[in-house]
């Protein structure tokens, strides 16, 4: 199996990175919105997030004073697996 695969179940084994990677799954998305949708505090959120950008499936660019993230997925491998998953589990 390929360390980036292991890599990506092992971070999406979590329930918050899993929400937030259905977040950005759906388009580009603020810090502020993902911390309204997942109900975790700034400083959680931050470490979460930071996980996936160190593993190269989210990229931010600043608009002004906001960072707008976005799923990193050259290929759509983590956007179908997500998609699958939340078909399966009927996640909205």
């Amino acid at each position: 199996m390929r360390q980036d695969s292991v890599s990506l179940l092992k971070l999406l084994g979590n329930p918050y990175r899993l929400k937030i990677a259905y977040l950005l799954a759906r388009g580009e998305q603020t810090n502020e919105s993902m911390i309204a949708a997942t109900g975790l505090s700034a400083q959680s959120f931050t470490h979460h997030l930071t996980r996936f950008r160190n593993r190269g499936f989210v990229e931010g660019r600043r608009d002004g004073r906001n960072v707008i993230y976005s799923l990193h997925d050259p290929v759509g491998g983590v956007s179908h697996l997500l998609s699958v998953l939340a078909e399966q589990y009927k996640v909205s």
